[in-house]
């Protein structure tokens, strides 16, 4: 994985990234979004999959899975996504010497 550092800057009335040569795209359009951790966005030439819509537009279709087990299933994935990990993000400098 590559990663840059880039600068912000104000342009007239909004604030704007400037883009690194090497992740130049000839897409026209990207695609940002907060990812729900403060501070922290994704950019991407294709727009984000909302995996839960996914997940319920599968269980929807002719799936073999009740509604009722999928629900079960979609409670037990955000129990799962609310608990703490050992994930260490690499741009947080708190905590570093």
């Amino acid at each position: 994985m590559n990663i840059f550092k880039t600068k912000v800057f104000k342009n007239g009335g909004s604030w704007a990234i400037r883009i690194p040569a090497a992740l130049r795209s000839d897409a026209g359009e990207l695609y940002i979004w907060a990812t729900g951790e403060a501070d922290t966005f994704m950019v991407s030439t294709a727009p984000p999959i909302d995996r839960d819509k996914a997940f319920r537009d599968w269980l929807l279709s002719d799936s073999g899975v009740s509604p009722a087990e999928g629900q079960e299933f979609t409670d037990l994935l955000a129990e799962l996504r609310s608990e703490t990990s050992e994930y260490k993000n690499p741009f947080d400098l708190t905590g570093k010497e």
